[in-house]
């Protein structure tokens, strides 16, 4: 996820993605986080937020 107010978008769609049971990884970037915290995409997905290389 970059950093864009349509980050909030991607939460709901890793959800659907999650509902449907696919495996989501989610990398955010920081300037991302400006937007979206790491702890909705962990809970939505059950799988750890990477937010550095």
């Amino acid at each position: 996820v970059s950093g864009s107010i349509a980050a909030h978008k991607a939460v709901d769609l890793a959800s659907l993605l999650a509902k449907a049971g696919c495996e989501v990884d989610v990398v955010l970037t920081s300037e991302a986080q400006q937007f979206v915290k790491p702890l909705p995409f962990q809970t939505l997905t059950r799988r750890r937020v990477i937010t550095s290389l």
